[in-house]
């Protein structure tokens, strides 16, 4: 009898898969009953290689750059040789009819799969489970609606793309720059990469501002109001309502001089054009320079009477804030928490995969499926219910 083959990314998701669907015995590299198979990679189980033209001298030389593949050749990774001849075992088995891809619902795992079934070398049909949680009843109701081969191939061709891009600017530029910087003799790798150099080099401007910069004192006008109908308090920042971020610190300067008919002589020329305080970034019109135009507002409004000049109501709509996506979700623990982005992955990891808490954390998107309306209506009724 003809069987399926299902291909998770983990063990753990084989695992989940064959609670959810039912009736598996579980063997040593695999889960089987009457219908399906369910093995399981353990992440990546590839690399791409150098190709086999290039390993038999292998020595770096600027004359072999850039070194550009007709075809990538993959090979396994550092001890996943057993992984991957237990999966082409599986997928050559007469008894396998189709193949279905399980691993995760993104690009990562898309590659992942794709790279399997290369090495592989088989045709037999393929189709995606694409599953957003790992609940049974999700994944239940996403073997009933199992997509195409064809639907994936975008997701497909995007992942092998990015993972080639990175290969290819990885292995020529790290080549070029170690064999140009050592004279020609590479005794000491000069790593770049098409992500690892750009992030450097924005760390490498960040930390150069944070040593260029020269602190200098602001101030800013901060007062309490006490409404004489309402009671309470609330407080008030002074702000410079004529503020123009192309007007010069000195013109301005004069500007509040003038319409606040303050006596402060020189006050212009105290201003250091050496250290910036003509042009600044961080220039803003609740923000001022000059401690003694600061006091002088401060003494001008303090004690006195304040007249509402205007008062406005209007109905507004403030909409929803969207979804997280990963990169949304670590920096918001990050600044509240003090969370790296490793362990926020981490965490959210187990939420999806352990607690069945989440939705597949590994995503660059912050919007849900339009099919998602049914269970998002009745995840909002179990919430809502407890503080109803």
């Amino acid at each position: 009898m003809s069987k399926s083959l299902i291909i998770t990314e983990k063990p753990s998701v084989a695992s989940d898969i064959a609670k959810a669907l039912g009736g598996f015995k579980k063997g040593k590299d695999y889960y089987e009953n009457e219908q399906y198979l369910i093995s399981w990679a353990v992440g990546h189980l590839f690399t791409l290689a150098v190709p086999a033209s290039m390993k038999e001298q292998d020595k770096w030389d600027m004359k072999k750059l850039p070194i550009m593949p007709i075809e990538f050749e993959l090979e396994p990774a550092e001890k996943m040789s057993g992984r991957v001849n237990v999966l082409r075992k599986l997928i050559k088995d007469k008894n396998v009819s189709e193949i279905i891809n399980a691993c995760d619902a993104g690009r990562e795992g898309e590659l992942i799969f794709r790279y399997i079934i290369q090495y592989a070398g088989t045709k037999k049909p393929i189709k995606r489970l694409w599953l957003q949680s790992m609940t049974p009843e999700a994944i239940r109701d996403a073997f009933a609606r199992l997509r195409s081969d064809a639907e994936m191939q975008p997701l497909a061709s995007a992942a092998r793309s990015r993972n080639e891009a990175d290969w290819l600017v990885g292995i020529n530029a790290t080549r070029a720059f170690t064999l140009r910087l050592s004279g020609g003799r590479g005794s000491s790798v000069t790593s770049l990469g098409r992500v690892q150099t750009p992030t450097l080099t924005i760390i490498v401007d960040r930390e150069n501002k944070i040593k260029e910069l020269k602190p200098r004192e602001l101030h800013e006008i901060i007062g309490t109001f006490r409404p004489a109908v309402a009671g309470g308090e609330y407080a008030g920042r002074w702000f410079d309502e004529a503020f123009k971020k192309e007007e010069s610190e000195i013109e301005r300067t004069k500007r509040l001089l003038t319409r606040l008919q303050l006596n402060l002589p020189n006050a212009e020329q105290r201003l250091d054009s050496e250290n910036g305080s003509l042009w600044d970034e961080h220039r803003a019109a609740p923000r001022l320079w000059h401690h003694e135009i600061a006091e002088a507002i401060q003494r001008k409004c303090s004690g006195k009477q304040g007249i509402v000049e205007l008062e406005e109501k209007k109905p507004t709509t403030q909409v929803a804030p969207q979804l997280y996506d990963l990169t949304g979700l670590q920096r918001e623990a990050n600044s509240r928490l003090g969370f790296s982005a490793k362990r926020t992955l981490q965490i959210a990891q187990a939420l999806y995969e352990r607690h069945k808490a989440i939705t597949y954390p590994r995503t660059d998107s912050r919007a849900l499926p339009e099919d998602y309306l049914p269970t998002v209506r009745s995840t909002l009724g179990k919430i809502d219910n407890p503080f109803a």
